[in-house]
């Protein structure tokens, strides 16, 4: 039997510096359409320059685009990073025109695009920094919020990817509850039955793919090694901090005679050795933290991706996964918190001895490196919990 799937467009709009997200973006949905084409019966088509422009001549390079790419898409999404990309005669940008012919038609009627906005929030190396063109970025962000818009942010790669996969799903459930009759976004297309039969092969193969408790097992024991080494970190900082008073006492006891003598080199030489095993254990955990983060949230957004195969008949699930990801976003804004200030006690140390000097180093570099990691997770935390809102 034929059966028919409908096809919603979805318009990538960016500068050149972010084609990594744009390889990701067209792997992820290629992932999703082999699940919601027979869940959902939906398939995302994303609408690329690389892939749907030919060489041709026009007024202007954005103008040939404009006339090859379609302008009936259902889905508007942008990605930008260090970039506002290439001035045109009609805009400060070719993703900045894209994005304002995309924005009249949603000013004209609400309900026949979907606008999605991501900001890659990533250190830039100095070298590679253009400040006329960050600050252009920063105005375009702050005009989002002046137009009644919600954009997301991401850290790195894996954040990316898997607020990507979250909010897609969410994108999905409200396209498979619009009735296709009177669904003006989606085109529909037959299926034939050799391609059903493909399907049945492909489950068939030797790799065996994940259901949505599968998904749900690993969010779950990737999740309680955040929290493990949340909790390891937590007490090293503690302990640290207490060393450091207990130094402090040790100096402040010493007569007057002694603080600049041999008493107060050896308190300084053994402060410089906990800061050191402190900077160690924090990069014994980081990979640990990092790992176990960019499971869990790979693994959670694979299971909202088949969150349509259950529809409404599960609402505990959504309801179970929103307090668990703001009880781990109430954990990473306190453990980050927390971290930035015993970070400033260490940087403003004084210059006392080159030993001092290098474990003063050593810790601010990984106390820095855990923050990010942090910012990482509170951001894909917020994404996810947006997307599950969304989906309810």
């Amino acid at each position: 039997m034929p059966r028919t799937e409908s096809v919603v467009t979805v318009f990538i709009s960016s500068p050149s510096d972010v084609s990594a997200e744009r390889e990701i973006l067209d792997s992820v949905v290629n992932e999703l359409n082999r699940t919601w084409s027979r869940t959902l019966g939906i398939r995302l088509e994303p609408i690329m320059w690389e892939i749907h422009s030919r060489p041709a001549f026009g007024n202007d390079p954005q103008d040939v685009l404009n006339d090859q790419l379609p302008d009936d898409y259902d889905v508007f999404l942008g990605i930008l990073w260090g970039r506002i990309g290439t001035p045109t005669p009609r805009a400060e940008s070719g993703t900045l025109e894209e994005f304002e012919h995309a924005f009249e038609r949603y000013k004209n009627d609400k309900d026949s695009i979907e606008l999605m906005v991501y900001f890659k929030d990533e250190g830039i190396a100095p070298s590679k920094t253009d400040p006329e063109q960050l600050a252009q970025v920063q105005k375009f962000k702050e005009s989002l919020g002046e137009k009644g818009g919600l954009y997301s942010t991401f850290e790195d790669a894996s954040s990316f990817e898997s607020s990507l996969r979250a909010h897609l799903s969410s994108l999905a459930q409200k396209y498979s509850g619009i009735s296709r009759s009177s669904q003006n976004e989606a085109k529909e297309i037959s299926k034939p039955d050799s391609n059903v039969a493909k399907d049945v092969d492909i489950s068939e193969s030797e790799e065996i793919e994940l259901g949505f408790f599968d998904y749900l097992e690993i969010y779950e024991s990737q999740m309680s090694d955040m929290n493990s080494t949340l909790n390891v970190i937590s007490e090293a900082t503690v302990k640290i901090g207490n060393l450091m008073n207990k130094r402090v006492d040790e100096v402040n006891a010493l007569e007057e005679s002694e603080r600049g003598g041999k008493p107060a080199r050896k308190i300084v030489k053994m402060a410089s050795d906990d800061i050191s095993r402190f900077a160690l254990a924090l990069k014994q955990q980081l990979p640990l933290y990092s790992s176990a983060r960019r499971e869990a949230f790979d693994a959670l957004s694979n299971a909202l991706s088949l969150y349509g195969d259950f529809g409404d008949t599960e609402p505990d699930n959504l309801e179970q996964l929103d307090s668990g990801l703001n009880s781990m976003l109430n954990g990473a804004s306190g453990a980050k918190a927390s971290l930035i200030g015993f970070r400033d006690t260490i940087a403003n140390l004084p210059r006392l001895s080159s030993e001092l000097n290098r474990a003063k180093r050593g810790a601010v570099t990984q106390l820095d490196r855990m923050l990010d990691e942090l910012d990482g997770t509170e951001s894909t935390v917020k994404n996810i919990l947006d997307s599950i809102a969304k989906m309810r």
